[in-house]
């Protein structure tokens, strides 16, 4: 039996050190020397040898107030390069102790494998996308009216597809409008037809265009022909009223059979607003190509040459509708609010503004063939509207949309020319509001192209400039 002092290990507060001596009671106050760590037997001999590091770690916990010692022996990673498995720490089996029980150690659950890994995380992409489905639909169907446009179309014969008579007509693109509107006995998104008799005795506008006209955008009050109304109010010489004719997917050619609907209003002014795709617009080709009708069987008129090298007016074919021509139900409410809104999101990206010709044509041989094809077609269109106007004592004012630019850009330079050939007047609505210090982008909506309110009243501010610079207009005196 061996007494002393406690040896090194037993100074070091147990953390740590390496054991050489234990200090054992054997319950009658004597202290004997505990066997060596070499005397100790082990289950693997091969940690037992010379040039391993052995350690006691001393972990301690307290119960109940009372400070209990853990000893565990462990292999010193650091120092264990002569151990036959280098690297690996082993357990290795606990010396004599003075009876404190051994604390078990937390069982960690192993982690999981690639499988697991990605089972989790598309459960949790499933949740957190559920999540925010049910969110935004709620959020949609609680701040939104609806989220998908609708129509009823009815077809015209001589005329096209028109919007059956006072029928309702919601418009949106999921993102910036929601408006509902309804068509007038005409099939025209504008007010009643004015009285003949009112609008004989005052200067009236009749506006004949495309999408620009019809406008489903915004509310009728906000149109641009209104907004004119209004502001001529202020103008003592300019009584004023107007009249709007305007259907998609339409050009001059197409909107030849309008004027019949104009002429019964006695207009002193027809104003035609020119976009940047009339051009193509006026090519029955072109058109097919873009909405994928029969060139045979279009919906609206449109031109083609003759074998002799002439150019004729087509009227739509019923063909095209047939066997429900009446009344044709486009659009769908939609069932699902926030599937409609993320729809509309990533067309808004992904969608370019096309004018008159994009990829259609393979060499640029057949795009300057088919340019020419749509100016001599335009050319045509126009000529007519001149020959109608002059015939009934109306003047003839081309409005060309901002997108069509100024002097100097290709596409208005390319429509001034032949204006200017048929003796037709244009007004850059790019060009006023340019020397009016307008943003063009404000003029539209963000992820659509039409007029938004302000570009509406824009437009006819610029139209209320000509009427105020050129008087004679609105003072046209009429044959008996």
């Amino acid at each position: 039996m061996q007494q002393g002092p406690p040896p090194r290990a037993a100074r070091s507060s147990w953390k740590d050190a390496s054991l050489t001596a234990l200090r054992r009671d054997d319950g009658a106050g004597r202290i004997e020397r505990a066997p060596r760590f070499d005397d100790v037997p082990t289950a693997s001999p091969s940690i037992i040898m010379r040039g391993c590091t052995r350690s006691w770690r001393v972990r301690r916990r307290r119960t109940g107030g009372t400070a209990e010692r853990t000893e565990r022996p462990f292999i010193n990673l650091l120092r264990s390069g002569n151990c036959p498995d280098h690297g690996v720490r082993r357990r290795m089996p606990s010396p004599p102790t003075s009876g404190i029980p051994e604390m078990k150690r937390p069982k960690i659950p192993p982690l999981p494998g690639a499988a697991g890994v990605i089972v989790w995380n598309v459960l949790f992409v499933a949740v957190l996308a559920l999540t925010t489905a049910v969110a935004g639909e709620t959020y949609l169907r609680l701040s939104k009216p609806f989220m998908k446009s609708s129509e009823t179309l009815t077809f015209v014969p001589g005329v096209g597809l028109l919007h059956a008579p006072e029928t309702e007509v919601r418009a949106t693109n999921g993102l910036d409008f929601w408006t509902v509107s309804q068509a007038n006995s005409l099939g025209f998104l504008d007010r009643e037809p004015l009285d003949p008799k009112r609008a004989e005795a005052s200067c009236h506008i009749s506006v004949i265009g495309d999408s620009f006209v019809m406008a489903k955008q915004v509310p009728i009050a906000d149109k641009f022909h209104v907004r004119l109304e209004d502001l001529a109010r202020g103008t003592p010489a300019l009584d004023i009223s107007t009249s709007a004719f305007g259907r998609s997917n339409t050009a001059q050619a197409s909107q030849l059979p309008y004027y019949g609907y104009a002429k019964k209003l006695s207009p002193k002014l027809l104003a035609l607003v020119f976009t940047g795709n009339d051009f193509g617009g006026n090519s029955a080709t072109t058109m097919s190509l873009r909405k994928g009708w029969d060139p045979v069987r279009m919906p609206y008129a449109h031109l083609e040459r003759t074998a002799d090298g002439m150019i004729e007016l087509l009227l739509p074919s019923p063909e095209y509708c047939r066997p429900q021509c009446d009344r044709m139900e486009i659009g769908a409410r939609s069932k699902f609010f926030f599937g409609a809104w993320l729809h509309a999101l990533l067309g808004a990206w992904s969608h370019a503004v096309t004018v008159a010709w994009s990829t259609e044509f393979a060499s640029q041989e057949q795009r300057r063939g088919e340019e020419a094809r749509e100016s001599d077609f335009t050319a045509f269109a126009l000529q007519q509207f001149k020959e109608r106007s002059e015939r009934d004592q109306a003047a003839l004012l081309i409005l060309s949309e901002y997108h069509m630019g100024s002097r100097g850009d290709p596409a208005f330079d390319r429509l001034n020319a032949i204006a200017e050939a048929s003796g037709i007047p244009v007004i850059s609505l790019h060009d006023y509001l340019i020397r009016r210090g307008r943003s063009i982008e404000a003029a539209h909506w963000r992820h659509d192209q039409h007029w938004n309110v302000a570009g509406h009243q824009w437009a006819a501010e610029a139209l209320l400039e000509y009427l105020r610079r050129s008087p004679e207009t609105c003072a046209t005196q009429r044959e008996p």
